[in-house]
């Protein structure tokens, strides 16, 4: 969406894990809004007061359908917001961007049930991943065949327990009510666990899935994410032979 006059402009919307600018987004996903003019000179984090990010940072909002997101960071480039759940059972959603100075309009989005994509980890090239012992995932400290791994996904959480914002409580978790599958190739391996991430702001889902006893030998493998029927995102796995 671009504006024929000069001044802020909206030029498009992606899911907040490294996904691509899309027209679709699900309810509960955390967004990425790019565009020139849309946020601060100076950036801002979200602010969580009460254990809930807020809907306003330094005189910016953004609305879905009229509702207030969650804030997480706003530039002048880049606003992340989560989708709130008050356009849930819609088949559409209009974006705004309310500014100390103005609305900018953005685009009417379609609502799908999942849309989903695998955080990545910049630092190593692959998926922003844990090993059974809770550390990270990498090519020095790779997984070992028949142990869990822990990846994070957001397009695909539609559990309602939490206000718009929360932070999951590391005691309450909730599983999804999607069905979700980790494929390795065309093999469906093992989901132990998928819901909220517990102490991660609602929206970002939790996968926990059980790596082959025998694998080839190779130092990587690529995972692929299935949430209600819906194939998105795909993320690298270090595991030792």
């Amino acid at each position: 969406i671009q504006s024929t006059t000069s001044g802020p402009s909206l030029l498009g919307v992606a899911n907040a894990a490294s996904g691509p600018v899309s027209g679709a987004v699900s309810c509960v996903e955390l967004v990425s809004l790019y565009g020139i003019g849309i946020g601060p000179q100076s950036p801002l984090p979200g602010q969580v007061q009460n254990g809930v990010y807020t809907s306003s940072l330094g005189g910016y909002q953004v609305l879905f359908d009229g509702t207030p997101a969650p804030l997480l960071y706003v530039g002048p480039t880049q606003i992340n917001t989560i989708v709130p759940s008050a356009v849930y059972l819609h088949d559409f959603t209009h974006v705004q961007i309310v500014t100390p100075t103005g609305t900018i309009d953005g685009p009417t989005l379609a609502l799908l049930p999942a849309v989903p994509d695998i955080f990545q980890n910049s630092a190593t090239g692959l998926a922003a991943a844990l090993n059974q012992d809770g550390s990270v995932n990498s090519l020095q400290n790779p997984a070992k065949p028949g142990s869990i791994v822990t990846i994070f996904t957001t397009g695909g959480e539609t559990a309602y327990e939490w206000s718009d914002g929360t932070v999951v409580p590391i005691n309450a978790p909730v599983w999804t009510n999607l069905p979700v599958s980790v494929l390795l190739g065309l093999t469906s391996l093992e989901v132990l666990y998928a819901g909220d991430a517990p102490g991660i702001v609602a929206g970002v889902m939790q996968i926990n899935f059980r790596l082959p006893d025998s694998l080839p030998q190779l130092n990587t493998f690529q995972v692929t994410l299935q949430i209600a029927g819906t194939t998105g995102g795909q993320g690298l796995i270090a595991v030792a032979n």
